[in-house]
Parts: C-alpha cells; structure tokens; sequence
C-alpha cells in the first residue's frame, strides 16, 4: 500500500512514495530530510500524549503595568516630535501670513509639556499631562486643517500635514485612554 509523503513549500522531498517503511522514488538528500521529519513528528506525537495524561492549565504571560506605560510613554514622545518638528518646519517654509501656518506658541509648549512629562515624570504619573496635551495638539491640528487653504483636487497638498498631526494625535489619545483604563 502506498500513501503520499508530504510535499510543502519547505520540505525539499518531492515525488516520494511510501512503501511499508520504505522509501522509493525521492531525489538524493532527501530521504534524511524525510527520515528526520518522521522522528520529529513521532516524538510531537509522543510529547503531546504525555502531556494529555497530566493535563496542567495554560498560563499566557499578560501585559505588565510597566509594558502598557512604556508603550503609551513612547507614543506620546514620537507625538511630541511629530508635533514639534513639523510647527517648525512648517512655520520655516510657509510665508507669514498663510491660512492654516503652523503658530509656534500653542504648539511647541505643548508639545514640550507632553515631551518633559513623560520624560521626567515617567509613565503613570505622566497620564495626568499628556491626555489633555493629546487632545489640545488634536484640536490645533484639526484647527489647522479646516484653515488651510486647498481644494478637493490638490490631495495630498497643503493639509496633509495637519491631517496626519491629528491623526497621530487622535491614535495616540486612543492608546492613552486604553492604559489608563487599563492601569486601573
């Protein structure tokens, strides 16, 4: 009788038979790969009948405190870059006077609140800050967004730098929501 051996993209055996054991028809190399793919399964086999006898619960490794407010912690220190970085590009080459420019004085202390916070304060004390940082660096950027000037045919002109300000701002105030709530 004669039962097919298996021929995946990463077995290397390809139109081998099984006979009684034996093997016949397989390319040179690979009768060891085949032999060597038998033992293992034979011994998964084996392992997972042990393992049904003392059956034992599984345990799945949970987020700690301090993986959450790392995480969240380097979030809002990219948002604070983004932020940042791009108010003083914008306000270095958009001309004075430009709907929708990006104003320095609300933005950048904002942004270098929510950047101090986390890096002084540390995460969770942090949260307290950066949750209404997050949502004032939103509000500016969608601010900005509907002031500046464009039209439907020029995406991605103008505004997609306060669209995706906002958007970052937006993602990041979901996550910090989200560790606060799941910090308490």
């Amino acid at each position: 009788m004669q039962a097919p051996i298996f021929t995946g993209a990463r077995s290397h055996v390809t139109n081998c038979t099984a006979m009684k054991g034996q093997i016949q028809g397989c390319k040179i190399g690979s009768t060891r790969k085949y032999l060597r793919s038998q033992v293992s399964q034979k011994q998964q086999l084996a392992r997972v009948q042990r393992g049904a006898a003392r059956a034992r619960p599984v345990v799945c490794p949970v987020a700690s405190n301090e993986m959450v407010s790392l995480a969240i912690a380097q979030q809002q220190v990219g948002l604070a870059i983004i932020a940042g970085a791009e108010c003083l590009y914008v306000n270095s080459t958009v001309p004075e006077g430009t709907n929708g420019r990006a104003q320095l004085i609300p933005t950048l202390p904002v942004a270098g609140a929510l950047l101090a916070a986390n890096l002084v304060l540390g995460a969770p004390a942090s949260f307290a800050i950066s949750l209404p940082a997050d949502l004032f660096l939103g509000y500016i950027a969608v601010q900005r967004f509907n002031k500046t000037d464009g039209t439907d045919l020029e995406w991605p002109g103008p505004k997609v730098w306060p669209f995706t300000t906002s958007l970052a701002a937006f993602l990041v105030l979901l996550a910090t929501a989200q560790g606060i709530a799941s910090l308490s």
